[in-house]
């Protein structure tokens, strides 16, 4: 059965790449994550990456860099289970300027809103 799993960043969305442990923490959730990928027995799989988030009046410094390390990790990940698992990239046309999240897709800097929404749903779309 096919699925479409999109990410949030529950578990990682405060990591910041400044962090001393922060590779350890990509590398946790990217194994926890493959885990729990192989075990939804779909057919194909096709994941669509973390989008990038935004803390509000101050923003913190890497948090958004360390979603996109922590996708290019994931991608890699199912890449490696083979064509079954893919890895739909839509992170980057949810960014503006700086690393800092494009407002008008996202309602409270982490939902988005309707347009928000109905890009994502395009990009999936075209990729399924």
């Amino acid at each position: 059965m096919p699925v479409v799993f999109l990410m949030g960043t529950n578990n990682i969305g405060n990591v910041s790449v400044l962090d001393e442990n922060a590779e350890k923490s990509r590398q946790q959730f990217k194994e926890m994550f493959l885990q729990r990928a192989i075990s939804f027995g779909a057919d194909p799989l096709w994941v669509v990456s973390i989008l990038p988030r935004d803390f509000g009046k101050k923003p913190q410094e890497g948090i958004n860099q360390n979603i996109e390390l922590q996708n290019e990790i994931i991608k890699n990940g199912l890449d490696s289970l083979g064509s079954a698992y893919q890895f739909i990239d839509v992170f980057n046309s949810f960014l503006g300027k700086e690393y800092q999240i494009d407002s008008t897709l996202f309602k409270d800097g982490l939902h988005p809103t309707e347009k928000g929404y109905e890009l994502l749903a395009a990009k999936v779309q075209k990729r399924i």
